[in-house]
């Protein structure tokens, strides 16, 4: 949090400049980094900013939408409370009577880790929307 504090919206401009990047072996990647590309010159082609104020972030419907659905997603993944569970993992495993706690701890890591790996082709293949999806539907169910 206080590295960031110092981070100014402006600099997005000079991080992300036209052009700039480009991701070896993937086509996908470039391919929307191109487009992207191209719906920066359209604004700045137009006159208007890259950067959206807060004023048109609440006033613009559409941008309104985007802002909403981001917070309820990273509200859900709070409350789904896998933060927790992380977090006293070996005092839940010692309370469920498991005789080594710790190694049950360092399996449920090596777990979410292995599981990181396999998502990243995952996304590749199904999209990040469908993976989203997926996920939020696991995190209602299981209410």
């Amino acid at each position: 949090m206080i590295p960031s504090s110092n981070f100014k919206p402006h600099q997005l401009e000079t991080l992300i400049a036209p052009g700039s990047y480009s991701v070896e072996g993937s086509s996908g990647i470039n391919a929307e980094y191109g487009e992207i590309d191209e719906m920066i010159k359209e604004r700045t082609a137009k006159g208007d900013s890259v950067m959206v104020s807060w004023g048109e972030l609440f006033s613009s419907p559409n941008l309104r939408l985007a802002l909403f659905i981001g917070l309820g997603l990273q509200c859900a993944q709070q409350l789904s409370g896998i933060n927790a569970i992380l977090n006293y993992a070996p005092e839940i495993f010692k309370g469920a009577g498991f005789d080594n706690a710790d190694l049950a701890t360092v399996i449920t890591g090596a777990i979410n880790v292995v599981m990181t790996f396999i998502s990243v082709p995952l996304m590749d293949k199904l999209g990040r929307r469908t993976l989203m999806l997926l996920g939020l539907g696991g995190m209602v169910a299981s209410y």
